[in-house]
């Protein structure tokens, strides 16, 4: 699934419990997992979390889990695919238009 560095998009920015957190992502947004992890959600349960680079929050106490930073359901993100740009067919193309081409007699 995802993995700590990995860079994703928020795809569902339609928070149900803003009050859980001082700063919020955005729909859109892109960010880096800091940290994943189980969380307990009163409305869902548990479920996989994300802890993100560009957004920090204060840690707060938890009557069954203790104090830690909140974090946010891992199925509100998708994974970014990051691609390698790969230019080796136009130097090729440079490489054979600026070739010599043979005299005429």
């Amino acid at each position: 699934m995802f993995h700590v560095g990995q860079k994703v998009v928020c795809v569902d920015g339609d928070f149900k419990c803003p009050d859980q957190h001082s700063i919020l992502p955005r729909e859109k947004g892109v960010y880096t997992i800091r940290a994943i992890y189980r969380e307990h959600y009163a409305d869902a349960g548990w479920t996989v979390a994300v802890l993100l680079e560009e957004v920090r929050n204060p840690a707060r106490g938890w009557l069954t889990l203790g104090w830690h930073e909140m974090g946010y359901a891992a199925d509100r993100f998708r994974a970014i695919t990051e691609r390698k740009t790969d230019i080796s067919i136009f130097r090729e193309i440079l490489r054979k238009a600026t070739k010599k081409q043979p005299q005429r007699a």
